[in-house]
């Protein structure tokens, strides 16, 4: 196209100004995502802990000293499912299996 000087420049200011306000307008709804997901991460962590109740309930130590095996169970599955790697897990199903 046959643009002189003044409307080349023009156009270019134009375009610089829309790439950068598209790069915005992205960060912004990248960083609303991120506050949504944190956002949902945290009501899931706090209704799974209303459903599952106190922690301190659940401490298989504390369960294998009552004679609560059933509740000793669903806490070493729990725990399981948290971290299967955990070398303090291991101990107590070892205890829960001598138990």
């Amino acid at each position: 196209e046959n643009l002189s000087a003044k409307e080349l420049k023009k156009m270019l200011s134009k375009q610089r100004r829309a790439q950068k306000k598209a790069k915005l307008e992205e960060e912004r709804k990248h960083a609303e995502r991120e506050r949504q997901q944190k956002n949902q991460k945290k009501k899931r962590d706090e209704e799974e802990e209303e459903t599952s109740g106190p922690r301190e309930e659940l401490v298989p130590e504390k369960l294998e000293r009552v004679s609560m095996f059933l509740l000793m169970l669903q806490s070493v599955k729990r725990a399981f499912a948290i971290n299967s790697n955990n070398p303090w897990l291991h101990e107590c199903l070892i205890r829960f299996s001598k138990a």
